[in-house]
């Protein structure tokens, strides 16, 4: 409750970086582990997933270091993954195989690029122009 708390209080753009700014997620995390094994209704992991792709739509980059776009996703992932049954269309559909192939190239692509680009950036602001991405 603390950190969702000095989230709110605080506006920096550094606060994604430091562990006291994103505690409340891992503890939601932790509350889902435990929740999803006891509790199921698809209507509610359906609105859980309105909510998650509503926030696409409604909040934009602007709103990046704001905790009420957070807490909203976050409430949608939240029924999402608590509130889903095993055999559901909508698991099915979640946990097939092809998607999961796409989100593991596309997750490990990510990994390996952005630190790339990071660092060129970083070069890049020292005044070598040698290569332009």
């Amino acid at each position: 409750m603390f950190s969702i708390l000095l989230n709110g209080t605080n506006q920096t753009d550094d606060k994604f970086y430091y562990i006291q700014f994103r505690l409340w997620e891992f503890m939601l995390g932790v509350l889902i582990m435990f929740l999803n094994k006891i509790y199921k209704n698809n209507v509610l992991k359906f609105v859980g997933l309105l909510i998650v792709l509503s926030s696409f739509v409604v909040f934009d980059d602007s709103m990046i270091n704001q905790i009420e776009p957070k807490l909203i996703a976050l409430f949608g992932v939240f029924l999402f993954l608590v509130f889903g049954s095993d055999n559901s269309i909508l698991n099915l559909v979640i946990e097939s195989k092809s998607l999961n192939t796409i989100g593991n190239i596309s997750f490990s692509m990510y990994l390996l690029h952005q630190p790339i680009f990071s660092f060129y950036r970083i070069y890049d602001e020292k005044g070598s122009h040698i290569l332009k991405i």
